[in-house]
């Protein structure tokens, strides 16, 4: 039985597949399968994979929903751990999936969410509440941000645990989240954990932005009704900085080296210190030199990365308005959905 099945979901994903699988299989635990779930690729997605030792599951796009997808890659896994990544979700280092699997030694864990960066940041430049390992229950797991906690872009799940709680097939959205709050409130944990950290944007416009943190916070609503987004919480997402620095994160000329989380309260649990990373062990690294002169204007272009430091600060505070906009109307949306089919006693927005 491999240490880890590796599920990739994948969908014209030719820009960043071939990156993200030689990070997959540089990394210090060696014996793992991947399994890509392929949903429709045009773009020699497919190609690929085939160039590597992966298990290739293809299904029809019509098929396709976030869940469904996840739930036929969970079926294929032979491994107790399955981990859950995007095609264009890079791993930082040669340590991420050991990171990611650490908390599992510890009992009642039933999934683990790592860390989301651009090719600029680290850990680093988080927020400092978000630096440090953390476990979350039914008292602190209020994913007001897609961002944080546990995501399917970037996590792994005890596939015991999924068999008793299938990712929900029916949400347009956050099916990720809805899992690790059904879990949570069976009596299980979910930890979150930096130190697996991953290269992950999504390169979208602000309205597509908006979409996006609609769609989600419209999912949240349906599974989380008593979930609070209010005029409050949208400025205060626009004051508040996600990332320590921000005008460093997105001027700076040379990327950031992610170091190992320091040891929060979760000590039982944290990984240990991440090893210094190597050329010759990790490819990412030579990228990452490149990337951070060049790749970001040449190949995103005008949606991603202005050319001038003003226009690029002032574009992030455009999505960032966009975005908590979206989670803010999304919410309500959902919560009105939720009142009309019970009747109109459901739960009103703040």
């Amino acid at each position: 039985m491999p240490a880890a099945s590796i599920v990739i979901r994948a969908k014209n994903e030719a820009r960043f597949l071939d990156r993200t699988l030689q990070m997959v299989y540089c990394q210090t635990v060696r014996d793992i399968e991947v399994i890509v779930v392929d949903s429709g690729s045009v773009d020699g997605t497919l190609d690929i994979a085939k160039r590597y030792p992966t298990r290739l599951v293809e299904i029809p796009p019509e098929a396709f929903t976030f869940g469904h997808s996840l739930n036929v890659g969970c079926r294929e896994a032979a491994s107790d751990y399955i981990v859950l990544l995007s095609a264009h979700a890079v791993p930082c280092d040669e340590a991420w999936l050991s990171n990611l699997l650490h908390p599992f030694q510890v009992d009642m864990v039933a999934g683990v969410g790592g860390s989301d960066h651009t090719w600029f940041d680290g850990i680093d430049t988080l927020a400092s509440k978000y630096r440090y390992s953390k476990t979350l229950d039914v008292t602190n797991y209020h994913p007001k941000n897609a961002a944080w906690g546990f995501a399917a872009s970037n996590g792994a799940v005890d596939r015991r645990v999924w068999q008793e709680h299938e990712f929900n097939e029916g949400l347009m959205a956050s099916e990720d989240k809805d899992w690790a709050w059904r879990v949570i409130r069976a009596g299980y944990r979910i930890v979150y954990q930096p130190s697996a950290a991953v290269f992950h944007e999504h390169e979208l416009t602000p309205l597509q932005a908006y979409r996006r943190a609609w769609r989600e916070h419209y999912s949240y609503a349906l599974v989380m009704p008593d979930l609070r987004f209010g005029v409050l919480d949208l400025v205060r997402g626009l004051i508040e900085r996600p990332r320590g620095g921000l005008w460093r994160a997105v001027t700076s000329n040379t990327a950031q080296e992610t170091p190992p989380a320091r040891l929060g309260s979760g000590a039982e649990w944290a990984s240990p210190p991440t090893p210094p990373l190597a050329d010759s062990i990790c490819p990412i690294v030579r990228l990452r030199r490149k990337v951070a002169n060049t790749w970001d204007v040449r190949h995103y272009g005008r949606h991603f990365a202005p050319k001038s430091r003003l226009g690029r600060v002032a574009r992030r505070l455009v999505v960032r308005f966009m975005v908590n906009l979206g989670r803010y109307r999304g919410l309500k949306a959902g919560q009105a959905a939720v009142s009309d089919r019970m009747g109109g006693g459901g739960v009103e927005g703040s």
